[in-house]
C-alpha cells in the first residue's frame, strides 16, 4: 500500500494555514497584553485623578486634624492632682459625648482616686503626629506622646512614659473632636 504524498501546492497551502494561525494567535496574544496594559495604566491614572482629587478635598482636613490631636490629646494626659476638675473639665471639651462620658468614667474610678493619694502630676507635650486614615469629617491620627510624670512614689522625682496613641477624631460643627483613644 502506498501513502499519498502531498503535491507541492497542497504542501504550501497546509504550511501557509499552519503559519497564519501561528501569527493569529500571536496577533490575539499581543494584542490582549497590549489591551491589559492601556487597560491599567488607564486605571492606573484614574486611581492617581482619584487620589489627587481625594488629597486635595481632605488635606486641609488631615491638617487641621492633626493640629487638634497634638492639643487635644496633650489636654487629655496632662492633669494635677492640685488642679484635677479643672484639667478634666478642660479636657472634656475637646471630646465627643459618647468618649466623655468613658473618659469621665475612667477618671472618676481610677485616675482621681490615684492620683490623689499618690500626689501625681501628668505633663504631656506631642512630639509627632501622622494621619492613618483621613476625610473630611473624620480621622485617625497616630499621636506620639511624651508624659512627664511625677508622684511620691517614684524612686526619682519623675519618670518619663512614651506613649502611642491612635486618636480618632470626628468633626462637629466646625471642630475636631476626640471620639476614641487606643494606646498601641
Amino acid at each position: 500500500m502506498t501513502e499519498p504524498t502531498a503535491t507541492p501546492t497542497t504542501s504550501r497551502w497546509t504550511y501557509a494555514a499552519m503559519v497564519a494561525v501561528g501569527l493569529a494567535v500571536i496577533a490575539v496574544t499581543l494584542l490582549g497584553v497590549v489591551t491589559q496594559r492601556v487597560g491599567s495604566q488607564t486605571r492606573s491614572i484614574d486611581r492617581a485623578n482619584a487620589d489627587a482629587a481625594a488629597r486635595s478635598l481632605t488635606g486641609a482636613s488631615a491638617r487641621a486634624a492633626m493640629a487638634a490631636a497634638k492639643t487635644e490629646v496633650a489636654a487629655t494626659l496632662t492633669y494635677s492632682y492640685k488642679t484635677l476638675q479643672a484639667d478634666i473639665a478642660a479636657a472634656e471639651k475637646t471630646m465627643t459625648p459618647a468618649f466623655r462620658t468613658t473618659y469621665d468614667q475612667t477618671m472618676q474610678r481610677q485616675v482621681i482616686p490615684l492620683a490623689t493619694r499618690t500626689k501625681t502630676s501628668s505633663s504631656a507635650s506631642i512630639p509627632a503626629v501622622g494621619i492613618k486614615e483621613v476625610s473630611p469629617t473624620a480621622a485617625t491620627v497616630l499621636v506620639f506622646a511624651d508624659q512627664v510624670v511625677q508622684n511620691n512614689q517614684l524612686a526619682t522625682n519623675s519618670r518619663l512614659d512614651r506613649t502611642r496613641i491612635e486618636a480618632h477624631l470626628v468633626l462637629v460643627d466646625g471642630h475636631w473632636l476626640i471620639s476614641q483613644l487606643k494606646p498601641l
